[in-house]
């Protein structure tokens, strides 16, 4: 994919080179679906095709929202005192600043690119430095780890189509265009996740979906639920 820019915001862009195709404002040629990214004012943005003044990017503003709604998540979480918690699918970082705000030590482990540099974006601009941001699959980081990473694991895949005639909003289109194969919560992953998590593993679900195993507790809320799972070795 390409990062489009602007020249004098050549060092700023620099630390995803490795990631995208960067790409000077004035060669960009696109075709009508394609997918680029744009770094403007010190962000990056999410554009298809011809839609340069409406693409997507992190907003704080969503967070904010989340917070009215939150007590669902936060219940499941635990109290936030002295406990990490590794969003190991944080997709555009919502719930993870969400728990952030709330004084949970956080981190993220991201498989996607363009999410990843979408937060990664995000986080600079805030200046937000405490939270630690991975690009990687966390199948393969929590198969590599040999100690536990967190007190909590949360896992909230993205829920897959309903079927329904209505499209959803512009952000998840984006989103369900980009990843490019199912991210239902696979009974391996949340193995993994109770095998390096220190006091539980928090999985989202759609509030009828059915459920993965043998949570301890679920918690629910008014469109969704928060399975809990106690570890492995708890």
């Amino acid at each position: 994919m390409r990062l489009v820019y602007q020249p004098s915001d050549a060092l700023q862009v620099r630390r995803w080179q490795l990631h995208f195709e960067l790409v000077g404002e004035s060669t960009l040629e696109l075709a009508p679906d394609e997918f680029y990214l744009r770094f403007s004012r010190g962000a990056l943005s999410l554009h298809r095709g011809g839609d340069d003044h409406s693409g997507i990017r992190m907003d704080g503003r969503e967070t904010l929202r989340r917070l009215k709604g939150a007590s669902a998540l936060l219940k499941a979480c635990g109290p936030p005192k002295g406990r990490t918690i590794l969003d190991a699918t944080a997709g555009l970082g919502t719930d993870l600043l969400l728990l952030h705000s709330k004084g949970f030590t956080v981190q993220g482990i991201e498989r996607n690119a363009v999410l990843y540099a979408l937060l990664d974006s995000y986080l600079q601009a805030e200046e937000i430095n405490d939270v630690l941001l991975t690009l990687g699959d966390a199948r393969d980081e929590l198969a590599s780890a040999t100690a536990p990473v967190a007190d909590v694991i949360y896992l909230d895949p993205m829920f897959p189509e309903t079927g329904k005639t209505a499209l959803p909003g512009k952000r998840m289109q984006y989103l369900r265009a980009l990843l490019d194969e199912p991210t239902t919560a696979p009974d391996d992953l949340l193995a993994l996740a109770r095998a390096r998590a220190r006091d539980r593993v928090v999985l989202k679900r759609r509030r009828r979906d059915p459920v993965i195993g043998e949570p301890a507790w679920q918690v629910k809320g008014k469109s969704v639920r928060y399975d809990v799972y106690r570890t492995k070795s708890g």
